[in-house]
């Protein structure tokens, strides 16, 4: 009679942990089942060396389609494409993203820096849980983005930028603000209806995820 008591203590044991986790799933992925495993180091380092691979071919591109205009089309020269609808046009843009800041250059570049310091800081917390891969990808993108147009910046004291929508009259911009805006769209996409708002306070290193799946805050020192 202990016995069979004792396997049926087990058995509602092992039904409520599985209850706990099934909830908890529900409650950070928006009802989709997301792997709650860490990552190793030696996972951590094939990520890492991929990201930096993927990251070098997206800036080498975005840094190839500004030579070709620089080297084809004078500053304010341009092509049209598709005609009134869409035309390269090489303008220097001194301010971000669509010619914002522009007579405060010094302000894109202090964005920049402390936007690169903070996607990195992400990036690091997406690395310990295989779960936000795709994540990872979007800060690949972003990261990217960012470096790009810095990287024109530094070399020559504004960003190069080329591709202009004549019909819809949209401020003109480069391969790496693309980088950045996609980035930034999915990313939010996918927060609102992949992950779950506990799985923020992970990815900003407030929180982590135990070895039952349950996001839970940090403990002070971890």
């Amino acid at each position: 009679m202990g016995k069979e008591e004792k396997d049926r203590n087990t058995k509602e044991d092992i039904i409520k942990e599985d209850i706990k986790k099934e909830d908890n799933t529900k409650e950070t992925s928006k009802g989709k089942k997301l792997s709650n495993e860490r990552t190793d180091a030696s996972y951590r380092g094939r990520i890492y060396l991929w990201s930096i691979f993927g990251a070098i071919i997206l800036i080498a591109l975005d840094q190839i389609t500004k030579l070709l205009i620089t080297e084809n089309y004078k500053v304010g020269e341009g092509k049209s494409v598709i005609k009134d609808v869409f035309e390269f046009q090489h303008i220097r843009n001194k301010g971000s993203a669509w010619g914002m800041f522009d007579k405060t250059p010094a302000v894109p570049i202090t964005i920049a820096v402390i936007m690169i310091g903070l996607i990195i800081y992400v990036y690091i917390n997406l690395l310990k849980y295989k779960r936000y891969r795709s994540l990872r990808i979007c800060v690949v993108f972003l990261l990217s983005g960012a470096v790009g147009n810095i990287i024109d910046r530094i070399r020559l004291g504004s960003v190069t930028d080329f591709l202009y929508f004549k019909l819809i009259d949209f401020p003109v911009f480069n391969v790496a603000d693309i980088y950045v805006t996609l980035s930034i769209v999915v990313i939010i996409f996918l927060l609102i209806f992949r992950y779950g708002m506990k799985d923020i306070d992970v990815i900003l290193g407030g929180s982590v995820i135990d070895k039952d799946g349950k996001i839970i805050e940090k403990a002070k020192g971890e």
